[in-house]
């Protein structure tokens, strides 16, 4: 057996351990060392932004990009330099607001774009989303200048708007199906729809089953580009020109189909009412092509003062020389002009 015994050393604390029987000294056993603790670092003062540190380009395409409105606004509390981003953003266009990420519904989502001038895009994402009702009918009313998109991630398919859009500024629908309703009741005039009082355009939209028309034009100021749409089974007219109002179709999977599901004689596919209302098709798009099994009065009409001539085709040169046309107030003014020469010369 081994013990150990203190021997005559020179560090107090050294044990030495000695064999039992022949008592000779073995190997010196030291004590442990206490563990020193790593040393601190001296506790900053003053906080760092070292946001400030990262390049513009960065910070807006790689960063900024995928923030969604609610995002972007609460990171904008975060520092001086991502508050000016946001608002340089903000003033030039450049963010979306998302339904359902920061809006619940599209109503939301639209009147706070009338708020904020500065928001000019609403993208919607995949599902059904239906339109709160106002005045007893699920419609949109669309105020200000607005782009509504359905997520560019998803077939338009997969995107329905439930109720109808109402627009008295410039928009522009795309990638979605508007859905509207065939109960007939005495708002049936307001079930679903879109109905244009100011310029609009569409691209790759279904519109179907509305309790009225599917496109409406209305009045002087209303001139509608639908590209690549599709309105079918509405209870009245497809599409519809009335009061000075105009509607181009381009696209080859543009198609009016069984509409005027009231049975109506006096409801078309296209329609037109008014001397001034048109309804063009840009070839190689017909209207025999463009519109099939309409009920009513048939695949096209004209009501009211209209003339079927005022639905036609045209050649794609010729919209392209409309756009360069001069606008009304130039127009007046080199007419005002043309009277003064006269009177001078006179």
């Amino acid at each position: 057996m081994m013990s150990t015994h203190p021997t005559e050393n020179t560090h107090p604390n050294l044990v030495v351990a000695t064999h039992p029987s022949k008592n000779v000294p073995l190997a010196p056993v030291l004590p442990v060392p206490t563990p020193t603790p790593p040393p601190t670092a001296p506790p900053t003062t003053t906080a760092v932004d070292h946001l400030r540190y990262v390049p513009d380009q960065v910070m807006i395409h790689a960063c900024c990009t995928f923030l969604t409105y609610t995002e972007y606004l609460s990171a904008s509390h975060t520092c001086t330099y991502f508050r000016a981003h946001f608002n340089d953003s903000m003033d030039h266009h450049m963010v979306p607001v998302r339904v359902p990420e920061d809006f619940n519904t599209l109503n939301q989502a639209v009147k706070r774009a009338e708020q904020d001038r500065r928001i000019t895009t609403v993208i919607v994402g995949k599902g059904e989303h239906s339109i709160d009702k106002t005045t007893g009918a699920r419609l949109l009313f669309v105020y200000s200048p607005l782009n509504i998109i359905g997520s560019p991630e998803c077939r338009p398919r997969d995107i329905i708007v439930s109720g109808g859009i109402r627009m008295y500024k410039h928009c522009h629908l795309q990638n979605m199906h508007i859905r509207g309703s065939l109960v007939s009741t005495w708002l049936g005039r307001e079930k679903g729809g879109v109905v244009g009082y100011d310029t609009f355009t569409m691209k790759d939209v279904t519109v179907e089953y509305c309790g009225i028309h599917g496109i409406f034009a209305h009045g002087a100021h209303a001139a509608g580009t639908c590209t690549n749409v599709v309105v079918r089974c509405c209870a009245h007219s497809g599409v519809f020109a009335r009061s000075g109002g105009s509607v181009t179709l381009l696209g080859k999977h543009t198609s009016i189909n069984n509409n005027c599901r009231g049975a109506s004689r006096y409801e078309y596919g296209l329609k037109v009412e008014g001397e001034t209302s048109s309804i063009r098709l840009v070839s190689p798009l017909t209207k025999e092509t463009a519109t099939k099994f309409n009920r009513g009065g048939g695949n096209w009409g004209a009501e009211r003062r209209g003339d079927v001539d005022q639905i036609k085709t045209i050649e794609s040169s010729a919209l392209l020389a409309k756009k360069t046309l001069p606008t009304r107030s130039a127009q007046s003014k080199d007419t005002s002009s043309k009277k003064q020469r006269r009177t001078m010369e006179k």
